[in-house]
């Protein structure tokens, strides 16, 4: 199936989209269809939809690294080209800020790239451990512990076995130690 969405024909992606989205078994049998069905599906707006294909390809094709890997990446990621640039920039960016002890800029930082990729997994964790560093020194705030379950809240749906579940469910019990 082409990626009518990826190629600027956003018509013919919907018209492709409406017909495919009545059927009732998964039209696709390979890994590539999969795929290709799901950018189009975050191309049109049809998030939630290709956030199930994706969990469903993942159970699939459980043991294929490759594909899992691939499946991740969108998951992460379902922008164009030159907007991973800028959030994988931004991250970068973020990652040296907290290095170097500027929370405050980190956080910034990751929130920018977030702004381009909000369901992005590594992005989502990262400021969590901002925030909640910055809560070391500030643990009277509760608004920085709102803002880590807000971003923990938005992974909900992160899949076993994306490579950042371990990581998560770390972060959410630290969250919740905190928050007692």
């Amino acid at each position: 199936m082409p990626d009518y969405a990826g190629q600027g024909q956003d018509r013919q992606a919907a018209r492709r989209f409406e017909y495919q989205a009545g059927w009732d078994l998964p039209f696709w049998t390979d890994a590539r269809t999969g795929l290709d069905y799901a950018k189009t599906l975050f191309r049109l707006g049809h998030e939630s939809d290709a956030k199930q294909l994706l969990a469903e390809m993942s159970e699939r094709f459980s043991n294929d690294p490759e594909t899992l890997q691939k499946i991740e990446s969108l998951l992460d990621e379902p922008v164009g080209f030159r907007q991973k640039i800028k959030a994988r920039s931004l991250n970068r960016d973020g990652i040296k800020a907290f290095e170097s002890g500027n929370l405050q800029e980190a956080a910034e930082t990751f929130s920018k790239a977030l702004e381009i990729v909000p369901d992005h997994a590594a992005l989502n964790l990262n400021l969590v451990q901002v925030l909640m560093k910055e809560h070391d020194n500030n643990p009277t705030s509760t608004e920085l512990l709102k803002r880590c379950q807000s971003c923990l809240d938005r992974l909900s749906g992160l899949p076993e076995q994306h490579r950042q579940h371990r990581r998560y469910i770390a972060l959410k019990r630290k969250l919740k130690g905190l928050m007692e």
